[in-house]
């Protein structure tokens, strides 16, 4: 999942957004479908943020279809 990341952004599956969500207090995204190398799709989320952390976070740069990481953003000086 490393590979289909985003800059600034948590990746989770499904089944830790499942684990998560049991726990409670995580603020989680619906992503979408990824497909992995050999074919293998999954569901994939966003962790954005827990009810548990106080300190401020990074506003992640917007994600622009295509692009790798997000690390174009911050190569354009957008981040």
């Amino acid at each position: 999942m490393e590979a289909s990341g985003a800059a600034f952004r948590i990746h989770i599956s499904q089944q830790i957004k499942e684990v998560l969500d049991e726990i409670g207090g995580y603020h989680i995204e619906y992503r979408g479908p990824i497909e992995f190398e050999g074919g293998v799709k999954t569901t994939s989320h966003w962790l954005t943020n827990c009810d548990r952390f106080h300190k401020p976070l990074p506003e992640p740069p917007p994600l622009i279809e295509g692009e790798n990481h997000g690390l174009a953003c911050i190569y354009r000086g957008n981040a």
